[in-house]
């Protein structure tokens, strides 16, 4: 069954791992995402920021109007159109199609979700973990509009959910966790953004719902 806590392994944990076993993975113009299909469910998970030029994407915030999507960050969506080109040649048209990702990962999977909406392929969900503001208010009402079930964790020190600021905004209110960093882990922007962090709150939270 793929619930939340199966696409927080996949986008916090398993996609930065190079020894992850993936049904199929693809790098486009710098943007990764790996499939993976579960009793004819597909997942595609984008990974995120890591690289050099990764994180150059993120600080750019530049604003670009996009047909169908309104206005977005065009550092984050750069490449994302041609890596679903890449990717459906394999996908298809699954009845069952989720998008996952974790940071710059998550916010492409924002765009990506009202991208493959445009295109007319259905999306069942479209799961972020800690991602960053897609894009303005008119990117966030095409995309509530798609009919795609929307979620989103935010770990409650993370401030990169909060970037870029106004008017960048989220699609929909984030989920709050609560798992504070490692006491030995000084850096003030990424501390409270690892993925394992999201990854160790959405199964506590879920575990606690659930239970």
């Amino acid at each position: 069954m793929i619930d939340d806590v199966f696409l927080a392994q996949l986008a916090c944990i398993d996609i930065y791992n190079p020894a992850s076993d993936w049904d199929a993975k693809w790098t486009v113009k710098g943007v990764t995402a790996a499939l993976k299909i579960i009793d004819g469910e597909f997942v595609l998970c984008f990974e995120g920021s890591h690289t050099k030029e990764d994180f150059e994407r993120d600080a750019a915030a530049f604003v670009a109007y996009v047909e169908g999507l309104g206005w977005i960050d065009g550092g984050m969506y750069y490449g994302v159109p041609e890596l679903l080109d890449t990717a459906l040649v394999r996908i298809g048209r699954p009845d069952r199609l989720f998008i996952t990702g974790h940071s710059l990962g998550g916010t492409r999977t924002w765009q990506a979700a009202r991208k493959l909406a445009v295109m007319g392929i259905k999306v069942v969900a479209a799961v972020a973990f800690a991602p960053a503001r897609p894009g303005f208010s008119d990117f966030r009402d095409n995309l509530l509009q798609s009919g795609i079930l929307l979620r989103g964790y935010h770990n409650h020190w993370d401030p990169i959910p909060d970037l870029p600021f106004l008017p960048y905004c989220q699609p929909i209110t984030l989920t709050e966790l609560s798992v504070p960093a490692a006491d030995n882990d000084a850096d003030p922007l990424f501390k409270a953004h690892h993925g394992p962090l999201y990854y160790q709150g959405v199964k506590q939270l879920l575990g606690a719902t659930n239970g």
